[in-house]
């Protein structure tokens, strides 16, 4: 018995959930029989709220972890840890963080979109490694900095919302080398976006300033519903990207035509929109900015993805600019890499990136890759169009 498959164990230590001396004598045979050997089940804590007026469960569930005659033993298995929707006149988020960091929860991974809360007391910074935060209070960006600092093992960042940036004084300084130790970043709006790199841009040209050669750590960078694109690209062009291979740019517009960006070590773009118009115009201005210039041709990049958050109109899929982004990326002296350019359904793009796609409608396929009169001929030649399965 003690061999039996692990899925096994914990569909018998399930059924027996309400036989305490089973349980004890299967435990006997197996620890793997003892509920207690499935902590590694507690790996999210969701403790988002509704927007009607908390009732006091939450109020009890602290009381209960604090005031217990025995530690509870779940605590440190939990690695994930959610709080949304969180407002006025509920437990404020700092008193739960601070109950949870006593009773000895390590997690990895904090998730904070909550009206009522203001990033200013940093929890967790000896283990947090992934932050994911929606502000609704217009803070100052360099308080914001400040708190996203104290976490020294932090990798992967994710920011949405508003910040403020104007040349006030705050008082504040802080250590922006955390930037040179993420690996994925991802930011939802220009109204973050703008004081974020604007403040990194000049903290970059401060390290160069001092000759602190700082080797950049970032691989993958999302960006989300961008209007503003000149601190983006300032911070694209910029040292602190030198070794990103993978964008993802969803529901952004870029109105001008950007300054080539030296992204050489890109390997992977993906855009998603709700409309092709829209999503293929933000495709061609990337692929002109990546590709063109007098910087060298992006010699690495091999995988092009566009994708659609609603299925597209018939008028507006067969009017939006097919044939001017076929002739770009079946170029092989812009994009010598390229082997694969998929087209899909945008089902979902989570905190830090990753898009998961579903098909595009089989008759939409056709107009694209059609027998003679398909609009994406050239890269079909090529032999680098592919479909979302």
């Amino acid at each position: 018995m003690v061999s039996l498959p692990l899925e096994l164990h914990e569909r018998i230590v399930d059924s027996l959930s309400a036989h305490t001396n089973a349980l004890g004598a299967c435990s006997l045979v197996s620890r793997h029989w003892f509920p207690r050997a499935r902590y590694h089940l507690f790996w999210t804590l969701d403790l988002s709220a509704d927007w009607t007026p908390e009732p006091n469960g939450m109020t009890s569930l602290l009381s209960l972890l604090l005031n217990s005659h025995t530690p509870a033993t779940f605590t440190p298995y939990i690695s994930s840890i959610i709080l949304t929707r969180r407002t006025w006149g509920m437990t404020p988020v700092n008193s739960i963080l601070s109950v949870l960091q006593r009773v000895g929860v390590v997690p990895n991974r904090l998730e904070i979109d909550c009206p009522a809360y203001e990033p200013l007391k940093p929890f967790f910074c000896a283990s947090l490694r992934s932050l994911s935060l929606t502000l609704h209070l217009d803070i100052h960006i360099d308080t914001l900095l400040a708190y996203i600092s104290a976490f020294p093992l932090l990798e992967s960042l994710r920011l949405a919302g508003s910040a403020r940036y104007q040349a006030e004084e705050t008082g504040q300084t802080s250590d922006l080398d955390f930037i040179f130790r993420l690996q994925t970043l991802a930011v939802s709006g220009s109204n973050i976006a703008t004081p974020l790199f604007s403040r990194l841009a000049e903290a970059l040209c401060l390290c160069e300033h001092e000759s602190r050669h700082l080797e950049p750590s970032i691989r993958t960078i999302t960006l989300q519903n961008i209007t503003v694109w000149t601190s983006v690209f300032d911070f694209l062009s910029s040292s602190a990207a030198r070794n990103v291979s993978q964008l993802l740019v969803s529901n952004c517009h870029i109105e001008s035509t950007p300054f080539p960006i030296p992204l050489n070590s890109l390997q992977h773009l993906a855009v998603a929109d709700t409309e092709p118009p829209q999503g293929i115009h933000t495709l061609l201005k990337l692929s002109s900015t990546f590709g063109l210039g007098h910087f060298l041709p992006t010699l690495l990049l091999s995988t092009v993805t566009i994708a659609f958050s609603r299925v597209p109109s018939p008028s507006s899929f067969v009017h939006a600019p097919w044939e001017e982004l076929d002739a770009i990326l079946s170029s092989k002296a812009r994009f010598p890499q390229l082997r694969r350019f998929t087209i899909g359904m945008a089902n979902d793009m989570n905190n830090f990136g990753k898009l998961r796609l579903s098909p595009l409608p089989q008759g939409l396929q056709d107009v694209l890759c059609g027998k003679g009169n398909g609009v994406l001929e050239r890269c079909s030649e090529r032999g680098v169009m592919d479909f979302a399965k």
